[in-house]
């Protein structure tokens, strides 16, 4: 009889590797814990624990009166303690940082005392300021704190723009004293940033067709970004702008005083539409047309001035027996502008002076700054005599035609001067090479004297 075969019995790790394996956890966590605390205080208890003694350094040091002028000592003082504590911008940066940590590990000395040191640090601090006066506003230890946080955010003006969320938040204060201090704060920085949308030389628009393909880019496209900056235009309305181009002209360092719509940031604009402005951007809206082409209507609301103003940039359709479907267009555009203080509707049109049904649908209260200001010149922004690239680019008879217009409608403004733009080649040695198949508009509006 056979004996049955027995599997092995499992034998049990040897003790000594049970061992070894918990001395590398407790040597683990043995070397975890002092390495993650060292880090902890080095990246925070240290530089807390620094602020917190600079800041009590100062209040040793500078004893302000906390009347409307201190004296020339304490004035010294106060500036040597800017100088110390790094300059204007470290100082203000510092103060919001002592302002953020806990009661307890704050202030070991007369509450008094320190809020008026630090309202009188942040006075020089200029624009820096804004988020510790924010902060003094609300927390200050009693009113007259309060009310010179309050009032030093007024005296910003624009440059406090950004307190304006949270001077609004304190509107609502259960304090009547931070409610009152918050209101006429806001009131004077509102009062600032209207008086900063104010434009003493005018508004300046303009718009390009700046062609989508990539042909010549090498050439005409650095001479392109050249003009659109040296425009200095309030307001850029562009019309092609493919993904390619977007992705250049987030590149120029001058774009970045104006806003977008859509944003640069998106890499692209349906339609190919695109519009920058120097000033706020409140709403926009962007519209498909009917026709086939793809084309539509890119609207923005501007606050300009104390008014809305509406800038609405179009594409029309660009086949020649296209008419109707442009007349359409037109109507779909002007959807976007009816109920706006001042509008603009700008950008390539697609039809020259007198073609029909286009011209009919014209609204009669929109001034076309070209005919008002020019009526004796044709004004060609389609121009085949004068550009190679248009000539290329045009349909079989096309003749030269005024496509791209700039029009108004307001009480407030006035169209005082209109120029093309982009009408000359890149240089003298490629005369076939413009910035665009396109030439540009560009033009001024005054305030009406009416």
């Amino acid at each position: 009889m056979t004996t049955p075969a027995h599997s092995p019995e499992p034998q049990e790790a040897p003790a000594v590797d049970r061992r070894s394996r918990k001395v590398y956890w407790l040597w683990g966590i043995g070397l975890f814990l002092p390495i993650s605390t060292a880090i902890f205080c080095w990246l925070v208890v240290v530089p807390v624990w620094r602020t917190r003694s600079e800041m009590h350094a100062v209040f040793d040091k500078v004893q302000p009166f906390g009347g409307s002028a201190e004296p020339s000592y304490v004035e010294a003082d106060l500036q040597e303690a800017v100088r110390q504590l790094g300059g204007p911008r470290k100082t203000a940066s510092k103060i919001e940082r002592f302002l953020a940590m806990p009661e307890w590990l704050r202030s070991d000395r007369r509450r008094t005392v320190e809020d008026w040191t630090i309202i009188r640090l942040l006075e020089r601090c200029d624009g820096e300021a804004v988020g510790g006066l924010v902060v003094m506003t609300e927390r200050g230890c009693y009113f007259p704190v309060r009310f010179k946080a309050a009032e030093l955010l007024g005296d910003l003006g624009a440059k406090a723009e950004a307190a304006v969320p949270d001077l609004k938040r304190l509107l609502l204060h259960e304090d009547k004293d931070i409610r009152e201090a918050a209101a006429e704060s806001l009131e004077k920085i509102e009062a600032a940033l209207r008086a900063a949308q104010a434009l003493p030389s005018g508004l300046t628009l303009l718009t390009y067709n700046v062609l989508a393909s990539r042909s010549l880019a090498a050439d005409r496209i650095p001479s392109l970004l050249k003009i659109l900056e040296n425009s200095g235009a309030h307001v850029i309305a562009l019309q092609e702008a493919a993904p390619w181009f977007i992705d250049t002209l987030r590149q120029e360092k001058w774009v970045k005083q104006y806003r977008s719509s859509p944003p640069l940031e998106n890499g692209r604009a349906e339609g190919g539409l695109l519009l920058l402005s120097k000033l706020p951007i409140s709403g926009s809206k962007y519209r498909r047309f009917s026709g086939g082409q793809g084309r539509g209507v890119l609207a923005v609301t501007l606050e300009c001035e104390g008014r809305k103003m509406t800038v609405a940039t179009v594409h029309l359709e660009s086949y020649l027996e296209a008419g109707r479907i442009r007349a359409t267009q037109i109507k779909e555009s002007l959807e976007l502008l009816k109920d706006a203080d001042d509008a603009v509707l700008l950008g390539d049109f697609n039809f020259g002076d007198g073609e029909e049904p286009e011209t009919s649908i014209l609204p009669r209260g929109f001034v076309d700054m070209w005919r008002y200001l020019r009526p004796s010149e044709a004004g060609f922004t389609w121009n085949i005599e004068k550009s190679t690239m248009a000539r290329t680019g045009s349909f079989p008879g096309e003749k030269s035609r005024r496509l791209d217009r700039i029009l108004v409608r307001s009480d407030y403004w006035t169209s005082r001067v209109v120029n093309i733009v982009g009408d000359s080649p890149v240089n003298k040695e490629k005369k076939d090479i413009f910035a665009s198949d396109h030439f540009g508009v560009i033009g001024l509006l005054k305030r009406s004297t009416r």
